[in-house]
C-alpha cells in the first residue's frame, strides 16, 4: 500500500489557526459505518445524541508540557529547543536552526545553561545545572504544530486551549487533540445518560506526529510512547467487551493504547511503551467507535482513521467537510466514527 494514495488537497484557509470561541463550538461530522452515511452537527455537543447508555468512553488524560523554549548558542544565534523527554537535569531535545551545534556546546536559556550531549537522528541529549522543570516552567511555551502560525511568544490562549479540560498526568509534547472539544458540561451530560467515562494515559511524543518517510506504508516504524492503564480502567473496558457494549476511544492516541494493550482481546492493565502502527488492514479488537479530528494528508493519524472508518468512506467525508468549510487539524472540528 503506497503512502501517496493518502494525499488529498486542502485549501490553506481551512487550517484552523485558533480554537473556536468555546470548545463546544466545534462542528461535528459523524461517519456511520453500518448505514454508510455521513451526518453533520453544528456543535460538538451533538455527540451526546450518538452515544448511548452502556457505552464506555475512553479519554487520554495526559497533560502537555510547555516544551518549546528558545536559547542562544555560543555564537549568539537563536536556537529553538523542543524537549521530547524530560528528567531531573537530563533530557532529550530537538533543535531548530542549529546546524552548527555539536556535542559539548552550551545553549543559554535565560539564566540557565544546557550542555549538548550525544546526538541520535534528530535527538540530542542535554544536561542542565538546574532542574529542567524549572527551566520549562519559567521559559517554556506550548509546542504547537508548525501549521499553526505563531510568533516567538505564542498566544496566552494556547496555555489553556491546547490542553483538554481533564488533562492531569504531565508528560506530553503534543495535545491529544480529539479531546479538546469536550467540556465539563458535555462529560456530565454523557455520564447522566449512562455513558461510562474512563481515563488512560499516553504521553504523546514524536511518534504521533512524525511524518512517514517511506513510500510503502508497511515499512514505517512508529517511535514508542509511554502509556499507563490502571486496573480500574482496564476492568471497566473489559466488562464492556464481555457484554458486547461499545468502547469509544477519544483520539488516535487512546486507540493505539487500547489496541496495543488489548491485542489478546482483553485490555491488560499496566504501563510500558506503545509502538503499534495502525493502518488499513488492521484488525481492531477493542474499539467500536472513534472520536478524532481531521488529520494531515499522509499522516499516521489519518491512516488510523482510514483503518477504522474505511478509506473510501473517510475520504468521502473529508471531501464533504472541505466543501462545507470545516476547520482542519489540531484546533479544527471533530469527527465521530461509529
Amino acid at each position: 500500500m503506497l503512502l501517496s494514495s493518502f494525499q488529498y488537497p486542502l485549501p490553506k484557509e481551512l487550517i484552523a489557526q485558533d480554537p473556536p470561541a468555546k470548545r463546544e463550538d466545534s462542528r461535528l461530522l459523524v461517519i456511520d459505518r453500518a448505514k454508510n452515511d455521513i451526518r453533520h452537527c453544528e456543535s460538538f455537543r451533538g455527540i451526546v445524541d450518538f452515544l448511548r447508555k452502556g457505552d464506555v468512553l475512553v479519554l487520554n488524560d495526559t497533560r502537555v508540557i510547555p516544551a518549546r523554549v528558545f536559547g542562544i548558542d555560543s555564537l549568539g544565534r537563536e536556537v529553538e529547543i523542543l524537549f521530547v523527554s524530560v528528567g531531573e537535569k537530563e533530557g532529550k531535545v530537538w533543535l531548530g536552526r542549529a546546524k552548527s551545534c555539536k556535542k559539548g556546546d552550551s545553549l543559554t536559556v535565560g539564566e540557565y545553561k544546557l550542555i549538548l550531549g550525544d546526538k541520535q537522528d534528530r535527538e540530542w541529549g542535554v544536561l542542565a545545572q538546574a532542574p529542567l522543570s524549572d527551566i520549562i516552567a519559567k521559559y517554556g511555551k506550548m509546542p504547537l504544530p508548525p501549521y499553526i502560525e505563531r510568533g516567538r511568544e505564542g498566544k496566552v490562549q494556547d496555555e489553556t486551549r491546547y490542553q483538554t479540560v481533564y488533562a492531569a498526568k504531565i508528560g506530553a509534547i503534543a495535545a491529544p487533540t480529539a479531546g479538546l472539544h469536550f467540556t465539563p458540561k458535555i462529560l456530565s451530560e454523557l455520564r447522566n445518560n449512562g455513558v461510562e467515562i474512563v481515563f488512560i494515559t499516553l504521553h504523546v511524543g514524536p511518534g504521533t506526529f512524525l511524518p512517514i518517510q517511506t513510500d510503502t506504508i508497511s515499512e514505517h516504524k512508529m517511535m514508542g510512547e509511554r502509556y499507563v492503564i490502571s486496573p480500574e480502567s482496564a476492568g471497566i473496558i473489559n466488562q464492556a467487551l464481555d457484554a458486547n457494549r461499545r468502547v469509544i476511544a477519544v483520539g488516535t492516541t487512546s486507540t493505539r493504547t487500547l489496541e496495543f494493550a488489548g491485542r489478546s482481546g482483553r485490555v491488560a492493565a499496566g504501563q510500558g511503551v506503545v509502538d503499534i502502527f495502525i493502518y488499513p488492514g488492521f484488525e481492531f479488537k477493542v474499539i467500536s467507535g472513534l472520536v478524532t479530528n481531521f488529520h494531515l494528508p499522509k499522516s499516521t493519524p489519518l491512516l488510523l482513521a482510514c483503518a477504522f472508518g474505511g478509506k473510501d468512506r473517510v475520504f468521502r467525508a473529508y471531501e464533504e467537510a472541505i466543501a462545507q468549510k470545516y476547520r482542519f487539524f489540531s484546533y479544527g472540528d471533530a469527527v465521530l466514527i461509529i
